[in-house]
């Protein structure tokens, strides 16, 4: 009765722990921007960019995090959205994007 009772509890504990988190189709089918930058990423596409020149669809840059230049928050990242995902631009001595990655938190 009590492994019974123990294996409710858990159950229960579960489905609230999945039931506090949000979830969105883009944390189990992927999201667009995060498609497009990891596209853009892999063909060199956004190497000798100006800031302003990087795609409006990732939003404005923030500075300050991960020891990039400039990063983009580009959504939430796999499962239950507990990570997200982010564009990290560096910049060159001219102000151009000199290396671009997508990371997860």
């Amino acid at each position: 009765m009590r492994a019974a009772l123990f294996a409710v509890a858990v159950l229960a504990l579960w489905i609230g722990a999945c039931l506090a988190v949000p979830t969105t189709r883009e944390c189990f089918f992927g999201d667009p921007d995060v498609d497009a930058a990891n596209r853009m990423v892999a063909s060199g596409e956004l190497i000798g960019l100006l800031p302003k020149d990087v795609p409006a669809r990732f939003g404005e840059p923030r500075t300050g995090r991960f020891g990039a230049d400039l990063h983009y928050h580009l959504g939430p990242s796999g499962g239950f959205c507990v990570d997200s995902t982010w564009l990290l631009v560096d910049l060159g001595a001219e102000g151009r994007v000199a290396r671009a990655d997508v990371v997860t938190d």
